[in-house]
């Protein structure tokens, strides 16, 4: 599953970027994978909180959220891969840790602080089997994947690329279910906004079509979700 949306607004981008230019790093290699030697890159010292919470009221906010059936997420980690201060900032193919944070690990959000105009080099690519699917981010636009797929941050040849980076764990650990809720949440949107209404009750039905259609998706979280904590 690879899922795209910008959601992240433009002012929020530019307040969390002048955090980025006066803030202070540590080195990339104190988390993520296993083997740490594979990366070049800095981390935000978010040490006030501003970041953070700039980041969560959008991210609370946002109806992705619910197509994604995230029921917990990590903080964000703030990222930066310069191309100077990092020597050509990377992180080669790798896969991310089963357990993040305490949490399992459904999914990962990559969400883009700055856009990909401003640097060179820096792609994503995510590994699908046999095939490579390489992606350059607009600022606020999030990717949203499975953590077992391997993927790797291309070198960073100029300038600076910023992504925030959140784990979460999903009310539905099976992938091909969640991935039928999001095609089920896409395709209920489409039909609600193509609905004449008045058509709608003139055939008798008696409840509004949004209910109507939303109802189907709480039959699929009784059947596949698993809402206790683990």
């Amino acid at each position: 599953m690879i899922r795209q949306h910008i959601w992240l607004d433009p002012v929020v981008c530019k307040s969390l970027n002048d955090i980025y230019d006066f803030g202070e790093f540590e080195d990339g290699k104190a988390s993520g994978t296993d083997n740490r030697s594979i990366k070049r890159n800095r981390e935000l010292i978010d040490s006030g909180g501003g970041a953070t919470k700039l980041f969560m009221d959008e991210f609370r906010e946002n109806v992705w959220c619910t197509a994604l059936t995230i029921r917990h997420h990590t903080a964000p980690m703030f990222i930066e891969y310069d191309a100077v201060k990092d020597d050509n900032g990377h992180y080669n193919y790798h896969c991310d840790n089963a357990i993040m944070n305490g949490l399992r690990s459904d999914l990962v959000l990559l969400t883009a602080i700055n856009d990909q105009s401003e640097y060179e080099g820096g792609d994503l690519t995510i590994r699908i089997g046999n095939v490579d699917i390489t992606l350059r981010l607009a600022m606020g636009q999030c990717v949203a994947f499975d953590p077992n797929l391997w993927h790797t941050v291309s070198p960073v040849t100029k300038g600076k690329r910023r992504m925030s980076v959140v784990w979460a764990e999903s009310l539905i650990q099976d992938s091909w279910a969640r991935e039928l809720f999001y095609d089920y949440l896409d395709i209920s949107a489409r039909c609600v906004n193509s609905i004449d209404e008045n058509v709608w009750y003139e055939q008798g039905n008696e409840m509004d079509p949004a209910t109507y259609l939303g109802s189907f998706r709480q039959k699929l979280l009784r059947q596949y979700s698993n809402p206790k904590d683990s």
